[in-house]
């Protein structure tokens, strides 16, 4: 039976139940149509769910298993440049998969010894294993982009409890990252966090991350911007003055540095 979750309120591990169904109808290697909708539904399931769950493991070990899947199934393994973006990708969700196994609660984790590990985890450990250290290759996050539009796309909707959520675990994948392509997006990540605080009249934590973006990039003018509506939000009016003054500063400094250039 077709299951459409796009716009319900539905629970998060209905979006994983709806990717193992989805898993469960494709052949053996991988092949069969709903393959890329398998790993959308697990991919919505890890952004808004809680990250100490036992699911959420599941999730990650499936999606490296459907990652492999589908570059084989779209045929990109011509060259050996593109099997090595294959394998640096599925490398890092075996990894996330791994920290997540970390997180876990330990009832859970309890539990989920007593019992075999999951087919999508046995062939990706085998995997890991037969690249050897090539499987502990660092890597940016693969699903990066899709999470953050996800994540602004609910905040649009107005889901401002779910965006928080949402941007939190990026705002912890960035800041965990020593890749540069990642960690240049924390300003703007701290930037957003303090913009669903304020929808919600949380002003004290809208505050907190706005500075925390200020201190991430001080040239930046929205972190300046939302320091000050953050202020104002908590009625502290000779402070909010005093951020726009800085937002001013460096509005100023920018357009000296065009004029210089």
């Amino acid at each position: 039976r077709s299951i459409d979750l796009d716009g319900a309120e539905a629970e998060p591990i209905c979006f994983f139940w709806k990717g193992v169904a989805l898993r469960n109808l494709l052949s053996a290697d991988g092949s069969g149509s709903g393959l890329s909708e398998a790993i959308a539904a697990f991919e919505h399931f890890l952004l808004i769910s809680p990250s100490e769950g036992r699911k959420v493991c599941e999730a990650w070990w499936s999606c490296a298993e459907l990652e492999m899947f589908r570059s084989s199934a779209e045929g990109s393994l011509q060259t050996q440049e593109s099997k090595d973006r294959m394998v640096d990708r599925v490398c890092t969700l075996i990894e996330h998969a791994q920290r997540a196994e970390g997180q876990m609660l330990p009832v859970l984790k309890e539990l989920e010894d007593k019992y075999p590990p999951s087919d999508a985890k046995s062939m990706m450990l085998r995997f890991r294993d037969q690249l050897g250290k090539k499987a502990n290759k660092k890597v940016a996050h693969p699903y990066f982009e899709q999470l953050r539009l996800a994540c602004n796309e609910t905040f649009r909707r107005g889901e401002y409890e779910k965006a928080i959520s949402g941007y939190s675990k990026l705002l912890d994948v960035v800041e965990n990252s020593s890749e540069p392509e990642l960690r240049q997006h924390i300003h703007v990540l701290l930037s957003n966090r303090s913009c669903a605080h304020e929808k919600q009249q949380n002003y004290t934590a809208a505050e907190a991350d706005a500075r925390g973006a200020i201190s991430a990039q001080p040239s930046w003018l929205k972190g300046h911007m939302r320091l000050a509506r953050a202020l104002i939000g908590n009625r502290q009016a000779v402070k909010a003055k005093e951020a726009l003054k800085q937002a001013h500063a460096q509005l100023s400094e920018a357009d000296s540095a065009t004029l210089r250039g």
